[in-house]
């Protein structure tokens, strides 16, 4: 099944069992690895999983993941992962799914497997099956022939069980087509009414006993960031290599061996481009190149000085033996937002360096630009402010906050008032109270706005993106939105206008795509049921250290 997944993950049936998988993977629970036992860890209506079998796909499925983030899991993440239950349901479900294809008399010889690996592009040389690639491939990725070529039975039946199952889907009527072309097609317009804090941000009044309070419960936004005072050293390639000088000849031999990558196209035809147009950038390489060198030998020859030295503190007492430019350079007490340019410009040098502790030297560390070494001499505790060291800040704060509450309160206090006056004009409502109202324009459920026939060009307010799919909740029975809706920091009553529900032009080249995507739809259906089926039907059971 992992195969099919990889393979045809754009395919009908692969997103019918991603689909069904992610359903089932929450009811698992997440367990130790096991042993490499045989003894029966999963039995499927008396067809043996053992523990082997469930340890292969563990592993499979553990380096699968494990590859995504360089090789290892993050600490926690696995669990989140749930591998274990991913794993059991994989197990049960391939059984499932290869016990009801052999009750539908499908049959995958071993014949048809040898055909089927033979046309696999990965195993082929000039063309054609090779067996050695064949060995080594499976070699490169750690798997076994035997262990392969039954993955590769097992995706043939299932996909042979897909097919089978498919061609009761072929059906599909005129109905269905217009009617999954108007669903997507569908056009919505709304009124509606925005209310802006900005507008209410005069009637905030600013009461001191009632601001120190707020503070109090908003204070831990204001405290300050610790602050870090490093030592630290860096060799920079850009700094190296402006001090490296390259020879001539071996910018010409540089140029010799790789005429391939200058080339350029000239009246649609490849062309060496001339030594000379080029030798600047050659130079800039072999000096880049050898700083990287130079840089990492510096460094190295610096750390271990520092070691040897037995502290930073020896070291830098220590004017001999220490290598050229391999000085400590000390920061004032800084933050990630205030660091020095050379240390801000490289993200694994910041990462490396705000991460340590107190009195605490780095690695040798590897970063875009080159190399650092840091040392954390000491660090300032964050520090919650007094309300009147940063009353100005902490008062046009309140003030927004305050406005846009009332702004919410007078948007609520109007949705109340019009759903209690059932059958009012919104519009006219609006207007009473002093509102300005506009409309959005049909908009499509992909939040697009279409211009009506002599809708003028000037600007118009426009109805945020992220509330397009409530306009599509609203109809003649239910014209208002149930609550106030909040886009950016602004606040929003929308009222039904109008739903248009398109028809498909006659011999639209939409139509092929829209019967197969409605034949797709009843192939999904059809194998979830018959998916669903065999497991409520099939007899489970696993080891009790699987539950």
């Amino acid at each position: 099944m992992l195969n099919i997944l990889r393979n045809k993950a754009q395919s009908t049936f692969i997103q019918i069992i991603v689909g069904i998988i992610a359903l089932v993977f929450i009811f698992w629970g997440v367990g130790a690895n096991l042993s490499g036992s045989r003894q029966t860890a999963i039995l499927v209506n008396d067809h043996e999983i053992t523990f082997q079998q469930y340890q292969q796909a563990y592993n499979a499925m553990y380096e699968q993941f494990a590859a995504q983030f360089g090789g290892s899991i993050p600490k926690g993440l696995d669990k989140q992962l749930n591998i274990k239950g991913q794993v059991i349901n994989q197990l049960v479900q391939e059984e499932l799914v290869r016990q009801g294809a052999r009750a539908m008399g499908i049959v995958v010889s071993n014949e048809d497997v040898r055909n089927k690996i033979k046309k696999i592009p990965q195993f082929q040389k000039d063309g054609h099956f090779d067996m050695e690639t064949y060995e080594k491939v499976l070699a490169a990725s750690g798997r076994h022939r035997s262990q392969f070529e039954k993955q590769v039975k097992n995706d043939y039946l299932s996909g042979l069980a897909m097919v089978n199952i498919s061609g009761f889907a072929d059906f599909v009527s005129e109905f269905e087509i217009e009617n999954i072309y108007s669903e997507i097609n569908e056009k919505a317009a709304v009124d509606f009414i925005r209310f802006l804090p900005a507008d209410f941000a005069g009637d905030v009044v600013v009461d001191e006993e009632k601001l120190e309070k707020w503070y109090e419960g908003a204070k831990e936004r204001y405290k300050s960031e610790p602050k870090k005072k490093f030592r630290y050293i860096t060799f920079l390639y850009d700094d190296i290599a402006g001090r490296i000088e390259i020879d001539d000849a071996a910018v010409q031999n540089y140029y010799q061996e790789n005429k391939q990558a200058f080339t350029k196209r000239v009246d649609e035809k490849e062309t060496t481009q001339p030594f000379e147009e080029v030798r600047e950038e050659i130079i800039q390489q072999l000096r880049r190149k050898e700083a990287q060198k130079l840089a990492f030998q510096l460094a190295d020859d610096t750390y271990e000085g520092i070691i040897n030295a037995g502290s930073v503190d020896n070291y830098s007492k220590e004017e001999k033996g220490q290598a050229a430019g391999s000085k400590f350079q000390v920061s004032e007490f800084i933050t990630p937002q205030t660091a020095p340019q050379k240390i801000a410009a490289d993200a694994a040098f910041m990462q490396a360096g705000f991460a340590l502790n107190k009195e605490e030297l780095s690695s040798l560390i590897k970063g875009e630009s080159g190399y650092a070494i840091f040392y954390l001499d000491d660090i300032q505790e964050a520090v919650t402010p007094k309300l009147s060291e940063v009353r100005e800040k902490a008062e046009a704060d309140y003030r927004k906050e305050k406005a846009a509450e009332l702004a919410k309160e007078a948007a609520e206090k109007f949705l109340k008032k019009i759903k209690e006056k059932k059958g009012a004009d919104f519009r006219e409502s609006a207007e009473a109270e002093g509102y300005a109202v506009y409309n959005s324009g049909l908009l499509s459920k992909r939040g697009m706005v279409e211009k009506e026939a002599g809708e003028e060009k000037a600007e118009k307010v426009k109805l945020p993106p992220e509330l397009t799919a409530a306009a599509f909740t609203l109809t003649k029975k239910k014209p208002l939105t149930d609550e106030v809706k909040e886009a950016g920091s602004n606040f929003y009553i929308l009222s039904f206008e109008k739903r248009e529900l398109p028809k498909m032009p006659e011999n639209s080249p939409e139509y092929a795509i829209y019967k197969g995507s409605m034949r797709n739809m009843k192939e999904q259906q059809l194998f979830s049921a018959w998916l669903q089926h065999l497991r409520e039907k099939a007899d489970v059971r696993y080891h009790q250290s699987l539950e």
